[in-house]
């Protein structure tokens, strides 16, 4: 196996809270067949590869997940209020980079790693 460089803690923390669904306690399977992740998760996974190949810095911000009030009031049933707070929240996040090409900050981070 070969181990790559350990990028900064903000990202292996960021980048595990991302991917954590592709992990399974009860048997170990490969992402095939019907394990198979959606598209936008296999792009995702292929943009963690290639950013934790690449040289580039994380620029994130500090990934702290869902704010305690977005977590309350998803328990308490109240989606259209939590819809909008994830989007608020989202907007906020946008406003560092390009959230698309997550965890590349820019685009043009993510194309120049492609090549």
């Amino acid at each position: 196996m070969i181990f790559r460089q350990i990028k900064p803690i903000s990202l292996s923390r960021a980048s595990g809270s991302a991917l954590w669904f592709l992990w399974d306690d009860y048997h170990n399977h490969t992402l095939t067949g019907k394990y198979s992740p959606a598209p936008e998760e296999h792009a995702m996974m292929d943009r963690c590869i290639a950013f934790l190949d690449s040289d580039l810095e994380y620029e994130w911000p500090p990934f702290r997940g869902a704010s305690f009030g977005l977590v309350l009031l998803r328990a308490f049933g109240f989606r259209k209020k939590a819809a909008d707070a994830e989007k608020r929240e989202l907007e906020e996040l946008a406003k560092f980079g390009d959230l698309e090409v997550w965890p590349f900050l820019r685009r043009e981070d993510w194309q120049r790693a492609r090549t």
